[in-house]
């Protein structure tokens, strides 16, 4: 580059400036987005932590949600002008389920002269779930009496809070519990929601060899005894809070039935299980029509939105299909309960809504309409019904 002459403080300076470097020489941040609560439509106020398996790139967290990495390009994506690269992506933000992202960063015939990182865009995050629960009263005034079998409904729902300076109607009360939470992401484009009961008998009881950890693929069980690929394990069967129903991919052992085999799942486990656990085949049958499933799901949702839950007609179980992707198979939860003896009672866990109503009927006095925010700062939102 040619030389340039500066003076200053009648002194005269000779410089011979360095060449402007290639966009893709240079520090800068390869991979941007930012998170946001889907109920609030605002950054969290907790921490935010990022990560990826992918080398090179260094993780960066700004305010107002702002996450990404930060490298020189020529050097995390040294063959980009042959190839697009993906990048695997891991977030997660106190009290939100956690994300997962494949970030594409496009080939650039260019590169390094060029290039343009990777954009993911504003993220939703959705909340770890709560669980309504609280009592059932009668206020004499001088005592309180708990009411017992008194009908607790969910009767409407906001997914973000309304203004108060606006009357807004709620959406209908369509949604469903899962146990366990959603396997993998699912689009609500082209997902069908089928409601589901047992067919017949279990099969024989196997055990779990080996622990095995949540997100883990394979079981080693006891013997593959009269089960095949496409078949459907039930896991951990002594805990209901714990089971999972899973298909079996493939089976791989030994060359009779009643020796130890491994098998590999449709869809990794969404908990751990315990040497010892019991397994066996079940079989499920269609209750009700197929649904549309009403809202898109992340990983860990433990709420789905449908259209139409009366159409599940409260099936115990439900399916969830989308294209080629595994089927997977939940227990289900609806939003009515009774109060107990003692007036307790209890909702299944709920999440993504930020308002819902809620109506006590106990079928002797006036039915008690209210609106509840649930607190997904903890693990029970308590509200009480007192009738006078």
């Amino acid at each position: 580059m040619a030389l340039e002459t500066y003076n200053a403080n009648d002194i005269v300076y000779t410089v011979s400036p360095e060449p402007e470097l290639p966009i893709g020489l240079k520090p800068q941040a390869v991979i941007r987005g930012r998170l946001l609560d889907e109920m609030t439509n605002q950054p969290s106020a907790g921490k935010i932590y990022i990560d990826s398996p992918y080398a090179g790139i260094s993780p960066r967290v700004g305010s107002g949600g702002l996450v990404g990495f930060a490298a020189i390009p020529v050097r995390a994506f040294p063959e980009l002008k042959n190839a697009p690269v993906s990048v695997p992506v891991n977030l997660l933000a106190d009290g939100y389920l956690p994300l997962f992202r494949n970030v594409p960063v496009l080939q650039d015939m260019n590169f390094p002269e060029s290039f343009s990182g990777g954009d993911m865009g504003d993220m939703l995050l959705h909340r770890l779930p709560t669980v309504i629960s609280g009592r059932v009263l009668l206020n004499t005034g001088t005592a309180a009496t708990a009411i017992p079998g008194a009908v607790i409904t969910l009767t409407g729902v906001w997914r973000s809070l309304p203004p108060a300076s606006m009357v807004v109607p709620p959406a209908p009360p369509d949604l469903v519990s899962l146990n366990p939470g959603i396997y993998v992401d699912r689009s609500a484009a082209g997902s069908q929601v089928q409601g589901l009961k047992f067919l017949g008998t279990p099969g024989s009881d196997k055990t779990l060899l080996n622990d095995a950890m949540a997100a883990q693929p394979q079981l080693v069980l006891s013997d593959r005894h009269l089960i095949a690929p496409n078949d459907i394990l039930a896991i951990d069967t002594v805990d209901a809070e714990r089971t999972e129903f899973v298909a079996i991919k493939t089976i791989t052992g030994a060359s009779t039935d009643d020796l130890p085999a491994q098998v590999t799942l449709a869809s990794p486990l969404r908990a751990s299980h315990r040497q010892g656990a019991t397994v066996h085949k079940i079989q499920f049958q269609n209750v009700g029509p197929v649904i549309a499933l009403g809202d898109d799901a992340i990983a860990g949702d433990v709420c789905i939105f449908v259209n139409g839950v009366a159409n599940l007609t409260s099936a115990p179980f439900v399916s969830i299909t989308q294209g080629v992707m595994p089927a997977e198979y939940h227990s289900a939860s609806y939003f009515q309960t009774t109060s107990d003896a003692q007036g307790f009672f209890r909702l299944p866990p709920i999440s993504r809504v930020a308002q819902c109503g809620l109506r006590c009927h106990d079928g002797v006095h006036t039915d008690l309409d209210v609106l509840h925010c649930p607190n997904y700062e903890t693990e029970v939102s308590r509200i009480d019904f007192a009738y006078h």
